[in-house]
């Protein structure tokens, strides 16, 4: 099971890569590339949802992002045998994501 969690967390990050770096079709819809998916979190509503918790849901980059958690979560509770330590993992990277926010978001 760890090997195919690996594979998922691999496979998440270059398809995030490819949507980030605008690699993906633009024929496959404005979902798919950064340069046109960003407006998805200003046009849906309410706003405020999909700039923070529904942020995963508005473009391939995120949703690829989000998948690469959990198949670390998953590849943790499969190894560790309980859900403390899944627990953990996800409290850093929640904290990762608030230290970002404040202290690197202007940061060039």
């Amino acid at each position: 099971m760890l090997i195919v969690f690996g594979f998922i967390f691999y496979l998440a990050s270059e398809l995030e890569e490819h949507a980030r770096d605008n690699r993906f079709p633009k024929s496959w819809g404005k979902w798919w590339n950064s340069d046109t998916s960003w407006t998805n979190k200003h046009r849906w509503y309410p706003s405020w949802f999909w700039k923070t918790a529904g942020v995963w849901a508005t473009d391939a980059e995120h949703a690829f992002e989000l998948l690469g958690t959990f198949s670390v979560l998953f590849a943790l509770l499969v190894s560790q045998g309980n859900l403390e330590s899944v627990l953990y993992f996800y409290a850093g990277t929640i904290i990762g994501g608030i230290f970002k926010e404040l202290f690197l978001k202007n940061v060039q």
